[in-house]
Parts: structure tokens; sequence; C-alpha cells
């Protein structure tokens, strides 16, 4: 290994020895900066703590151990190809660019913490995500999210707005096994900086990830909650959807299909509030006294159906609405 020091400033030449270039427990307080070097072993920075590391054109692909270390300002990583990234709990308190990188193998972003994480050539990201480990890897998956947070992202040239957005795919194409975090903590970003819906997007698919692991039996029911409230941030399908039966059964249970419970009750009868009483769980007392005419059978089949439906609409809009639904 060759290093020299100018202006305190940390520059690799040339590393040729298949061993590690070893900077474990190291510390700087000037950047450090690799351009056009070669590095035939891992790169280690493991708990090093860093002012700036900058790597630009590496001539081979690289293998870097950023483990526990913490750099205060730059993190750049240009025009390069990562035959593995290590970076479980790095901290990184101001930008951190991956500008033309590949990840041909492993990255693993565990529990780390970026200020500003900016990720160009996102596509070779979510290639590299997609990509199953060899059947005798010890790793979880290719790329590995879990506990990353940040403060901003920016995924340039991309048409979707907010840019953060891409990260679901990047979350959702991962072959990782499930877990809530990185959806959370995604979700918490946006709702953070003002895009509700886009929040709510990533909670359903949160969700959506889960029913996968639940058992088949409770699947179905899952199912019910996101089609009809979206797990409770979609209320308003329920909402509609009950508008929409009591309107119907507004014209099914009109008067001349209908005939009283008994004739020495009060006569007056509305088709809406019947069909509202029949539909809400709660008595209004018009659906006791009223039923539709044996002349009508398929008014009477509706009707059962009608009421099962109001039992299963009315519970969940309450349910999505006091946050019981979550």
């Amino acid at each position: 290994m060759r290093t020299l020091l100018a202006n305190s400033c940390l520059k690799m030449l040339n590393y040729e020895s298949e061993e590690n270039a070893d900077f474990e427990n190291f510390k700087v307080k000037e950047p450090a900066l690799f351009t056009n070097d070669h590095f035939a072993g891992k790169i280690i920075f493991a708990d090093a703590q860093l002012f700036e590391l900058i790597i630009i054109h590496p001539r081979n692909e690289i293998d870097l151990d950023l483990t526990q270390a913490h750099i205060e300002q730059v993190f750049s990583i240009q025009n390069a190809t990562l035959s593995s990234l290590r970076a479980p709990s790095l901290i990184v308190s101001g930008d951190a660019t991956f500008e033309n990188v590949v990840p041909a193998g492993r990255v693993y972003l565990g529990h780390s913490h970026f200020q500003d994480l900016t990720i160009g050539d996102f596509d070779e990201w979510l290639k590299a995500a997609a990509r199953p480990l060899p059947a005798h890897s010890l790793d979880r998956c290719s790329v590995d999210l879990e506990g990353l947070s940040f403060e901003d992202v920016t995924i340039p040239n991309t048409e979707v707005k907010p840019q953060a957005k891409r990260l679901l795919e990047l979350i959702k194409g991962s072959q990782c096994p499930f877990s809530p975090q990185p959806y959370m903590e995604l979700e918490k970003f946006l709702s953070a900086h003002g895009y509700p819906q886009e929040a709510d997007e990533v909670f359903i698919a949160m969700h959506e990830s889960e029913r996968k692991q639940l058992d088949p039996w409770k699947r179905p029911f899952d199912c019910v909650l996101d089609v009809i409230v979206g797990y409770g941030r979609k209320t308003w399908r329920a909402v509609i959807g009950a508008i929409a039966l009591i309107i119907l059964g507004t014209f099914l249970f009109r008067a001349s299909y209908m005939e009283p419970e008994d004739k020495s009750t009060d006569l007056w009868y509305n088709p809406f509030w019947y069909s509202l009483d029949l539909f809400s769980p709660i008595d209004l007392g018009m659906a006791k006294k009223w039923r539709p005419t044996k002349l009508y059978p398929e008014v009477r089949g509706y009707g059962q159906v009608h009421r099962l439906l109001g039992w299963i609409l009315i519970p969940l809009i309450v349910a999505a609405i006091t946050g019981i639904i979550k």
C-alpha cells in the first residue's frame, strides 16, 4: 500500500495486495479522497470517524465495509461498481450520494442514518434488490434496508413526485423477509413533508406485503379491510358504498312492493327511512313495521343481503374513524 498525506487529506494511490485495506477506527478531520484507485482487497472503515469520504471511479469493483462509521460531512461514491457494501449503523451527518453506482453484490444499510441521501441510477438498485441470493448464503437479501432512517431523499431523473416515493419500489421489490420498519420510515417522511396521500399508499402497501405472512384463514378478512376501508386510510370507500346501497334500497323498497307487518300499525311509510333502518345496526323502528310482499321474493331476498351488508360496512366505518383499524 502506498499512502500520501498532503494538506492533511488522505489520498490512496494504489493497493495491490489481496489483503484488506484496513482503516478500522481511523480518525481524520480532513477529506479522505480516493480517485481512479485500484483495490485488490476489501476497504474497511469500520468504526472510523471521518470528515468526508469520497470514492470516484475506482478501477475495479470495490468491497466496502463502513460498519458503525461516522461521517461528518460528505459521503460520495461515483462511477463505481460495488461488489459489496456493508454499512450497518453508519451515520452520515451531511450529504450521502451514490452517483452512477451499480450494486453488483449485497448492499446492507441496516440501522444506518443519513441526513440527505441521493441515489442516482435508481433502476440499478431496483435490479439489485430483486436479485435472489445464492441458496447457501446466510444473508437476508441483496439490498437490506431494515432500520434505515433519513432526513431527506433525492432520486434524480425521475418523474415520480415526491421523489422519495420511489423508495417504496425498492422496499417492495426486495427479497428481504417482511419488516414494517422500512415502510413506516418512508410513511413518516412523506407525512412530515406534506404528502399525506402518498404516505397512505405506503401504509397500505405495508399491510398488503404483511398479508403474505398471515395464516391462510386470516387473509380473506385482511383483503376485506384492504378493499373496503384501505386499512383505515380509505374510509371514504366504505362511506360511498354505504350511501350507494341506501339509495339503491330506496328504489327497491318502494311502497308498491311493501306491506305492513301488522295491519293495525301506523301506515306511514318512507322507502328511504326503511332502507336506512334495514341497513343500519341501530333500530329506527320502520324495518320492524314493514316488509316486502310475497309477490316480490327477489326484493325480500335482497332485503337480507341489504341488512347483512349494513352489518359489515357500518362497524368497519366506525372502527376506521375511531382508529381501531390501523
